[in-house]
């Protein structure tokens, strides 16, 4: 196929799924409004300028071609297109707010914004699976609502941002595969929410920040195929909840610490392999308590 044929039909498509977004915001609107209405018996308002003009430039900014129109009250509870596709919005009394945007695997080709800060009530934004490119604008870490972020199989580069560390209802943080650099900041140990940390397949380097240890709510812990260095902190014993580490792939030294022990709900743990100069003899108390009877004590991984 000839390239710039292929390249003015990929346009079209992302014309056509675009738009296709907009009309069906903007015709089930006033089903949502009169629905909303009659069921809370309140009247339902338009969407927030700022709220509008935060989607219209983040939709421009992600490479869609088409310029959009104007929201105003075009929002309903869900707009599923497809299985990758989804905006969502929520009444907060009686004025609507999206309050999520799921489009993952559709070929967006941008940057993020950095008025995405404008959408104040976003709970989920899922761009994974692109070839979003540019930095993390530091401005995301103004969501304060956000329970989900996803921005994995991107492009990425740059830092993570440590703005990061102010969304205190965030529970997932997906950044895997892209081409972050410098070290992981210490403020994620701030989110005390926070079930999912997945960074692996970057380029960070660094230690371990030992304030990660203060989240007690993390279940899994992805930091494989990096360029971390140093040893386990002493701090993560306080990872009860943990049920997977993966560290694989980095620079780790020291020994495997015994506190792993203590983590009653681990059952997945991905150690470094022969990149790293971890000592990777299993202390007496891991022995006993993953490997059956009779096996050596000086096992090694």
């Amino acid at each position: 196929m000839d390239e710039r044929y292929a390249g003015h039909r990929v346009v079209l498509i992302s014309k056509t799924v675009f738009l296709l977004i907009l009309f069906l915001l903007c015709q089930l609107g006033s089903e949502f409004k009169f629905q909303s209405a009659a069921e809370n018996n309140t009247k339902v308002g338009d969407l927030p300028g700022p709220e509008v003009d935060g989607f219209t430039d983040m939709m421009s900014s992600l490479q869609w071609k088409a310029r959009p129109p104007k929201l105003s009250s075009c929002c309903r509870e869900m707009v599923k297109l497809s299985s990758n596709i989804t905006i969502t919005c929520r009444v907060d009394k009686g004025t609507p707010h999206i309050s999520g945007i799921i489009m993952e695997s559709v070929a967006l080709t941008g940057k993020i914004p950095e008025h995405v800060a404008a959408l104040t009530y976003l709970q989920t934004l899922d761009l994974s699976d692109n070839t979003i490119h540019g930095s993390i604008p530091y401005q995301i870490g103004y969501l304060f609502q956000l329970i989900t972020l996803d921005l994995s199989q991107n492009l990425l580069t740059g830092k993570i941002p440590p703005s990061l560390g102010r969304l205190s209802s965030l529970q997932t943080l997906e950044l895997w595969s892209n081409q972050l650099s410098g070290e992981i900041p210490r403020e994620l140990g701030e989110l005390s929410q926070l079930g999912v940390l997945s960074v692996p397949e970057n380029g960070l380097r660094g230690t371990l920040p030992p304030e990660l240890g203060k989240l007690s709510n993390l279940e899994e812990l992805w930091l494989t195929s990096n360029n971390l260095r140093g040893d386990l902190p002493k701090d993560y014993e306080n990872l009860k909840n943990l049920t997977i580490l993966e560290i694989a792939g980095n620079y780790l030294s020291g020994r495997i610490p015994r506190f792993i022990a203590k983590w009653d709900n681990l059952y997945f743990l991905n150690l470094p392999n022969n990149n790293s100069r971890i000592n990777l003899t299993f202390p007496e108390e891991i022995m006993r308590k993953y490997c059956p009877a009779g096996q050596k004590k000086s096992q090694q991984l």
